[in-house]
């Protein structure tokens, strides 16, 4: 009768939200103010509940609904002018090359080039985790590149930014990326957005980066630590699927691969031509499931040039930004500027992570069947 008696009062409770704000909730996982653990909704205090169905409320139809619609429009960098003060910075260009390189960042002294570079390497959405960068510089006649490295609390990284011989932004290369247990979660995806906000508005063309998988090739089982293979296509970051790894899947799962074809054909912003891409992948869910497991290494590119890809990629990283703040009282540039101060167990996604990813794919299904 008790346990009978508790579960009516928790219907009658719950029965008092918005049905949309319950589809919203869904299977997502909130902290418990008390024990700290990620919890579903139904299982939160009843003044935990009420908080998040206000703030929900307040973004969604109440007073900061415009406000929220706004912003979330596009992806966002912090802007705090305070964020690198505090990194330790090597300035690793020789006089001779600082105008130069300050002309190609747009900038008129050492600590804007910085700022502007670090931007571009995505350390907005870090910032406070920094503790050390190094800024190098290279060129020929065809070419320029600033090279960034940076580190500090769980984590560390380089990338190269590269212009063109007349100085016309071209592409940035994401290299080393390493995410240490003791980092905060969504370090990855704070650092993918505030970099594409930066890089789209500085005008590259796009990112690329090695997507690892650490398990050696054709190997059968998940990956022990790498998982760039995986995550970054989850992300928004695209490739051409080979013939071989399609046709191993077209082996385990005919009618998921059938499925892919047809959105492929159906796509009319393909990036590689008549070839099924990551992106198709992404979208059904029993694909998606064997790239996990048997997916392996691949050269990935994440498009900021609409022309090429219709911004496609751009919107799955954006929908999945908006959706992750949220469920934290947040719009985009809230999410990048605060970080989590939540330590999880390496550069994984959580099960509220997935639930909001299988919702952003789910939509993308749904756009390419009506196109």
């Amino acid at each position: 009768m008790r346990l009978a008696s508790c579960w009516v009062r928790q219907k009658i409770r719950l029965a008092m939200y918005n049905p949309v704000f319950m589809k919203w909730v869904g299977q997502r996982r909130f902290r418990h103010p008390e024990t700290g653990n990620r919890v579903l909704f139904v299982s939160l205090p009843e003044d935990e509940q009420k908080r998040i169905y206000e703030n929900w409320a307040r973004m969604t139809e109440g007073e900061d609904a415009e406000k929220t619609e706004q912003e979330n429009r596009e992806l966002a960098t912090n802007t705090d002018p305070d964020r690198y003060k505090h990194i330790e910075v090597d300035f690793n260009i020789h006089e001779e090359y600082r105008d130069r390189v300050f002309t190609l960042l747009g900038v008129k002294s050492e600590e804007e080039a910085v700022q502007a570079a670090l931007d571009l390497a995505g350390g907005g959405g870090v910032a406070s985790l920094m503790t050390h960068v190094e800024l190098t510089f290279d060129y020929d006649q065809t070419s320029s590149a600033v090279d960034i490295a940076g580190w500090g609390d769980g984590l560390d990284f380089d990338r190269a930014l590269l212009w063109d011989g007349n100085g016309k932004p071209e592409h940035i290369e994401n290299g080393d990326f390493s995410v240490k247990p003791s980092a905060p979660e969504g370090v990855g995806t704070r650092m993918l957005v505030s970099q594409v906000a930066a890089a789209k508005k500085a005008g590259f063309n796009h990112i690329q980066t090695t997507a690892v998988r650490d398990a050696p090739f054709l190997m059968r089982f998940p990956s022990a630590s790498m998982n760039g293979y995986y995550t970054w296509p989850r992300l928004g970051f695209n490739a051409k699927l080979m013939g071989g790894d399609l046709g191993r899947m077209e082996s385990d799962i005919p009618e998921a691969v059938k499925e892919v074809r047809e959105l492929a054909k159906k796509d009319p912003h393909r990036a590689f031509g008549e070839d099924v891409e990551l992106y198709h992948i992404m979208a059904v869910p029993e694909a998606r499931s064997w790239w996990e497991k048997y997916g392996q290494t691949i050269h990935a590119t994440f498009f900021l040039d609409e022309e090429k890809d219709g911004g496609k990629g751009y919107d799955v990283l954006r929908q999945y930004a908006a959706a992750k703040a949220m469920t934290q009282g947040q719009t985009i540039p809230e999410y990048v500027k605060t970080g989590s101060k939540k330590k999880k167990m390496g550069p994984r996604f959580t099960a509220e992570d997935d639930k909001i990813l299988d919702w952003v794919w789910s939509n993308v299904k749904k756009k390419l069947n009506q196109s």
